[in-house]
This record gives structure tokens, C-alpha cells and sequence, in this order.
């Protein structure tokens, strides 16, 4: 893994990169952001560079599998604290309400402060609460604070690391980095319902599911406190490395809100990305127990499914599907950019409208055919997730460097409050609504009906994206004009983790 990210961070022949980008820009879209003048200069990653980005993909893989253990053994903790589906559907939404919570002050620090510190006490918090939540007993209340600390942990490190990657790499190779690191996020998915399902069946209780991944979060706080580094804001916007355009937040919060609010292709593709988390988020939580639902109603299957092995099987669906669908969705970015911007937001929509009716065929056939529905759940998320490095791409290209922390912030909270928070509980209270019958057979009549919801928001995304497209060149233009105005700015000293400038 580390020979790949390094690869993919190398600058073409020669390692040279001759952009350069002007400075002092006080007006227009940036609002009083300074920008210092990059050198020509070659591009190349010192030791600590690529330790950061190490650190950074390995957390990221973390963040994901402590998100989605619990999923593994959802029967065991629905048994343990008896909770029919509304219930453990708001185990999901606590954790994701305060995910997007957390959010938006970690994105506000991350454009003003210590971005190390911020990821620091991200990870310590989360792993902390992680294994807080294998030890409170019978007590769902005490469980429930348990996760949403975890969702504020998790908050600080997806907000604040997709902007040190932006800063550390130029961007001719940020599409590159990004699909690494993104390219993490569905094998750490996969691995947290292997994880977790393999832990409580070791460990003969659902609670050994939670007492993996804080230990790897430790060795996590270790590497960020010896080993990550904090780049310059806006570093590698010329394509230098050391002295890229570097930029002072000398705007109010309140204004930089507003200036993502009038970005249009940044809201749209959010709007997008709002779909993507409410699928992923309805069938990360209820995808093994459907699954095993449908199974256990197959001719000749008497009823009789062991969770763990559902689980195993859905995890290794959702690793392949992300071990292809990021890249694919990254090189096609990269290739078809050639042609025109607006294919990035394109892929995105095609990839949303392949995927609904191929999950509703998975749906379809799980109650006859195992194998063939596995396929579809593959082929399903895979076209999912073609959009998610694109997505940060387009964020990236869209805002200012001093606003994308910011931005990954309101994100996070538009894309957790429509997407991901509700979804969980909004299946499973819907399918308590639909289920008619008891057991295995009311178990899967009533989440395949609520599922159709599901299918219906990820071609509302679809839609979003296509409306993206028409944006995208222009709002790109204006982020690249805002740093490229006015020239001859040195830089004179540092402020609150930002270089301060004078012309």
C-alpha cells in the first residue's frame, strides 16, 4: 500500500511541475484571503510527507471498520438489549447525529487551527468511547452515549485529513491520493462486519466485537502524535511542494458558510453525495440481517442460517466492490477529464442509476439464489461507489483552500442529517410498519418494502449529479481565478497555523 500511494504521487517525468499561481488577492471570491506566490520547483514527498499519508490511510481504513462492526452481530445486540428494528436502527442514527454534529466545529478548527491536534483528539475520543461501549452492561441509554462519542471521534479525522492530503499533494496527483484513500473506505467496511462477526464469535459474546478496533486506534494516536505533519493551507496549489500557494483565513466563519452556500456545484454533488450515504448507510446496517432473512426462506435452507456467515459473505461483497468500483471511478475521472470537467459529476450519475435497479434485483432474488444475489450486491455497490473520491475531487476543485475544512464540514452535516442519520432508523422503522408475518418471512417482507424507498432516493441522486455537470467549469474557473489575481506577495510570519503575507 505504500508503494502505491507513493507512485501515485510522483510527478511525471522528471518529478517537475511549473505552475505557478500569483498572490495578494483581497477581493472577489476568496474575501480578503491572502495568497503567497509558489516557486517553480520540483515536486517529491520527504520521509515525514509520506509518513503522514500512511498515518492518514490507515486511519481512514480504522474509521470505517470501527464504523460497521456492530453491524456484524446486529441479532446478538438486538437480542442482548431487545430491541426490535426501530430500536437498532437508532443505534445507527445516534452515531451518525453526531457525527454531523461534531462537523461542523471540527471544520471551522481545521481552517484556523492545528489540524494534527484536531485529528488527535479525534481518534483518541473514538477509541476510548469504543471500548466504553463493550462495558456498560445492560444499559441501552449508556450504549447509545457510547456511540454518538464514537461519532464525534470519527467527525474530527473525516473533516479535517481530506484537506492535509489537499495541502501535502499537488494536483495533478491529488486525484490519485484521493482514490487511495478513498479506496480504504469500503475494504475497512468490509472488515468491520469480518472483524466484528469473527471477535464476538471468538469471544462468544457480541461486546468482543467492540474490543478490536481500540487497540489499532491507539497505535493510530501514536502515529499521529510522532509521525503526521501539518502542511501548510494551500501548499501545492501552484503544484510546488514546499512553497505552494498558502493562504490566510482572515474571514468570519458566518461568510465562509455563505460562500458554500452560492457554490453551486459544491451543494449539488453534496446533494448527490446525500443519496449515496443513505443507501450505504440503510445497507451497511441492515444488509447481512436481510440477507440472512431471504436466505433462510430458500428451498432446502430449513431456516436455518448462521448470522456469521452472512456477515463474512456481505463483507467480502463490499471489499470487492470498493477494491474495483474507487479506482474504476478515479481512472475514468482522470481519463474522461481530458475530454471535458463535467464528466466527473457524470460518472457519479451513472453509477447511481446502474446501481438502484441492481440492488432491487439482489432484493429480488435472495429468497431463491445465494450466489447470483451476492453478485448483484457487488455489482451494486461497486457502481456506488465509482462516486466517492470524485466527489472530494470536485470539493476540492470547487473551494478555496482555506474553506474546504469548512466545507468538508457542512458536508458531513448536510450528507449525515438527510443521508445517513435518518436511514438506518427510517428502514427499520418502516419495515416494523410493513411486516405482516413472524420470523424470517416477516423479517425480509418487511425490509424489502421499506428498501423501495431506498432505490428511489439513489436515482434522486443520480438526478443531483446530472444537474452538477452543468455547473462544474464554471464554478472551477472561479476558484482557480480567485487564486491566480494580483502578484508579488513574501511571506512575513505565522498566525494561528496560517502564514500571514504583506505585498
Amino acid at each position: 500500500m505504500l508503494r502505491l500511494f507513493t507512485r501515485a504521487m510522483q510527478a511525471e517525468k522528471g518529478g517537475v511541475d511549473e505552475g505557478l499561481l500569483s498572490t495578494s488577492v483581497k477581493n472577489g471570491d476568496t474575501n480578503g484571503h491572502h495568497v503567497v506566490q509558489s516557486q517553480k520547483r520540483k515536486v517529491f514527498l520527504s520521509p515525514m510527507e509520506k509518513g503522514t499519508l500512511a498515518t492518514l490511510c490507515f486511519i481512514n481504513l480504522l474509521n470505517y471498520m470501527d464504523r460497521f462492526t456492530l453491524s456484524g452481530v446486529l441479532d446478538q445486540l438486538q437480542n442482548y438489549f431487545d430491541l426490535n428494528n426501530e430500536a437498532a436502527g437508532l443505534v445507527q442514527t445516534v452515531y451518525t447525529l453526531a457525527y454531523m454534529a461534531a462537523a461542523v466545529p471540527f471544520g471551522y478548527w481545521g481552517d484556523r487551527h492545528s489540524r494534527r491536534w484536531g485529528m488527535g483528539v479525534g481518534v483518541g475520543v473514538w477509541a476510548a468511547a469504543t471500548l466504553l461501549g463493550s462495558v456498560v452492561g445492560n444499559s441501552f441509554p449508556a450504549f447509545l452515549v457510547t456511540r454518538g462519542l464514537v461519532g464525534v471521534g470519527q467527525a474530527a479525522f473525516s473533516t479535517i485529513a481530506p484537506t492535509v492530503i489537499s495541502d501535502m499533494v499537488a494536483e495533478k496527483q491529488r486525484s490519485r491520493m484521493l482514490a487511495v484513500f478513498y479506496f480504504l473506505l469500503p475494504i475497512g467496511s468490509g472488515l468491520g462486519y469480518i472483524v466484528g462477526a469473527g471477535a464476538a464469535t471468538v469471544g462468544n459474546d457480541w461486546s468482543w466485537s467492540l474490543r478490536v478496533t481500540p487497540i489499532l486506534g491507539g497505535i493510530a494516536l501514536l502515529l499521529i502524535i510522532f509521525v503526521v505533519i501539518d502542511p501548510p493551507r494551500g501548499a501545492c496549489e501552484g503544484g510546488g511542494s514546499d512553497a505552494g500557494v498558502v493562504l490566510v483565513s482572515s474571514s468570519s466563519y458566518a461568510s465562509d458558510i455563505w460562500y458554500l452556500l452560492r457554490n453551486r456545484s459544491f451543494m449539488l454533488s453534496t446533494m448527490g453525495y446525500t443519496s449515496v450515504a443513505f443507501v450505504s448507510g440503510a445497507l451497511a446496517w441492515w444488509g447481512p440481517i436481510f440477507l440472512a432473512s431471504g436466505f433462510a426462506l430458500q428451498e432446502g435452507s430449513d431456516g436455518l442460517i448462521h448470522m456469521a456467515q452472512v456477515s463474512f459473505q456481505f463483507g467480502i461483497a463490499m471489499m470487492l466492490s470498493g477494491i474495483i468500483g474507487v479506482p474504476v471511478g478515479s481512472l475514468s475521472s482522470q481519463w474522461l477529464r481530458r475530454i471535458s470537467l463535467r464528466t466527473d459529476p457524470l460518472i457519479c450519475a451513472v453509477g447511481l442509476f446502474i446501481s438502484a435497479p441492481t440492488l432491487w434485483g439482489a432484493a429480488t432474488l435472495a429468497t431463491s439464489h445465494t450466489w447470483v444475489t451476492l453478485i448483484f450486491i457487488f455489482i451494486g455497490m461497486m457502481t456506488l461507489n465509482l462516486s466517492w473520491c470524485i466527489v472530494a475531487d470536485i470539493l476540492l476543485y470547487t473551494v478555496i483552500p482555506t474553506r474546504r475544512a469548512a466545507a468538508q464540514g457542512l458536508q458531513i452535516l448536510i450528507s449525515f442529517a438527510l443521508g445517513a442519520a435518518i436511514s438506518p432508523y427510517l428502514v427499520g422503522l418502516l419495515s416494523d410498519i410493513f411486516t405482516t408475518g413472524e420470523g424470517a418471512a416477516g423479517e425480509y417482507e418487511g425490509l424489502s418494502r421499506a428498501l423501495y424507498f431506498v432505490y428511489g432516493v439513489e436515482l434522486l441522486g443520480g438526478v443531483f449529479f446530472l444537474l452538477t455537470a452543468i455547473f462544474v467549469v464554471r464554478d472551477k474557473t472561479a476558484c482557480d481565478c480567485a487564486m491566480t489575481q494580483g502578484k508579488g506577495t513574501t511571506v512575513t510570519g505565522k498566525k494561528g497555523g496560517n502564514e500571514i503575507t504583506k505585498s
